[in-house]
């Protein structure tokens, strides 16, 4: 006996899988038999550089900041490191819209690299897109700007480091993804060695953390009521309120 399952988006079947029952499992919370298909069915379009699922498969991207589902941004990367150079442009198309979430759009990203790691005639092509979004610096969620310059590390992009340094000038990198400024540089082989201290993470942390929010302080005539209640004994102070609680 065997099963047969269709990959489909909006009803558009791009690719299928056929299996033995045992080998027929769907996610990573093991549901059997229920019409779904694994990942290693995209992992099995990827092998055979499906190159009509590029686009439909991109879509998948937009499940990580949806519904928190972290194992596609882990999975679906490598799947187009296997699809290759094809998938370059509509990755970067991807990477560059800022109405797909931030680690969608980081899960694109991640793909870049993987095609540049598995395919080095198309390193060139993946390290441009990356440091054209990078460019954008400014326009970038903080976040994004640290994973763009973590991937250009991982790729020894060593010519990228005057975009990289602008965007540090810019104040627009959150510096616990990937470092400060000094750091990459010391990771390109650029310096040897720090000249000032580095920060501890939580500072680097707090750069971009929304700040809090501060109470407004109340109205004066607020404040003249309490003073009135307090002074006819209608209103007593927290501290005496307590002194009484315990006798």
């Amino acid at each position: 006996m065997v099963i047969t399952a269709e990959l489909k988006t909006d009803g558009q079947v791009i690719g299928t899988l056929t299996a033995n029952p045992k080998e027929f499992k769907t996610g990573s919370r093991g549901f059997y038999g229920q019409g779904k298909i694994e990942i290693g069915a995209w992992r099995t379009l990827g092998q055979l550089r499906a190159q009509n699922t590029v686009e439909p498969l991109l879509r998948l991207f937009d499940w990580i900041d949806e519904v928190d589902d972290d194992w596609i941004g882990e999975e679906l990367p490598e799947v187009y490191g296997m699809i290759g150079p094809t998938a370059i442009p509509a990755l970067g198309k991807f990477l560059a819209d800022s109405s797909h979430g931030l680690w969608a759009r980081i899960g694109a990203l991640s793909s870049l690299r993987h095609i540049a790691e598995q395919h080095p005639f198309a390193r060139a092509e993946c390290v441009t897109a990356i440091v054209h979004q990078l460019e954008h610096c400014a326009e970038n969620d903080p976040t994004l700007n640290g994973a763009l310059i973590a991937d250009l590390l991982e790729l020894k992009a060593v010519d990228a480091a005057p975009v990289m340094e602008r965007a540090f000038a810019a104040n627009c990198v959150d510096e616990s993804v990937a470092g400060d400024w000094e750091d990459v540089q010391i990771e390109l082989g650029l310096k040897k060695e720090r000249t000032t201290p580095a920060r501890s993470l939580w500072e680097r942390l707090a750069d971009h953390r929304p700040p809090a929010k501060v109470a407004p302080p109340p109205e004066p005539w607020v404040m003249d009521v309490i003073e009135k209640m307090t002074w006819k004994g209608e209103l007593k102070p927290p501290g005496e309120r307590k002194a009484k609680k315990k006798k």
